[in-house]
């Protein structure tokens, strides 16, 4: 049976991951040259993962995300590199806190994502011109994902160089992270 934590206790650990998603730059830097900080942190986020070969590419609109979004070819061991990683902290988590607890603080984080990150999309895409409802309804389903992973390598204590972490960072800069195909992983 997991020892079950004081709750408080573990939402203090998401503290950091509360205040980012409500004062976060959500969208802001889409279609700007990446800084120096974001291409590291996209370099050690697809590093991480487990492709340390693989490059970094900065995509420079809206028309350009929407293609990659919707790329068939789009690298299925990524995702199921990503995948892992989530199910390791997920079972880790449900062990330490209890998967009860677990399931009430990621519900907390998913609905305070969902409630800042739509708007700021729909926003970011309206400013360069873009009235994609969908595209921007996906941007904010991937921003709340990187939220709930965040919340598990934070509740794990995994640290600052976790993948889910560097993944975070570049959407709290106002980037989009968005796929990985032909060896390449596409920052928006």
């Amino acid at each position: 049976m997991p020892a079950v934590l004081d709750l408080a206790a573990q939402q203090k650990k998401l503290q950091r991951l509360y205040d980012d998603i409500n004062e976060a730059s959500w969208f802001t830097a889409v279609g700007e040259p990446m800084v120096e900080t974001e291409q590291h942190d996209a370099e050690q986020y697809i590093k991480t993962i487990g492709f340390a070969s693989y490059s970094v590419k900065a995509v420079a609109n809206w028309s350009e995300a929407r293609r990659i979004t919707m790329d068939p070819e789009w690298d299925q061991f990524w995702w199921k590199a990503e995948e892992k990683q989530r199910k390791e902290l997920f079972e880790k988590a449900s062990k330490t806190i209890g998967e009860y607890a677990l399931l009430m603080l990621l519900t907390e984080v998913n609905e305070m994502s969902a409630e800042h990150v739509h708007g700021h999309a729909a926003l970011a895409a309206a400013r360069m011109g873009v009235a994609d409802q969908n595209l921007s309804r996906v941007a904010a389903g991937s921003a709340s994902q990187a939220c709930f992973q965040a919340a598990l390598a934070m509740l794990n204590d995994a640290g600052e160089g976790h993948p889910f972490m560097a993944r975070l960072r570049l959407f709290t800069a106002g980037r989009w992270p968005l796929s990985v195909s032909n060896a390449t992983f596409y920052v928006f």
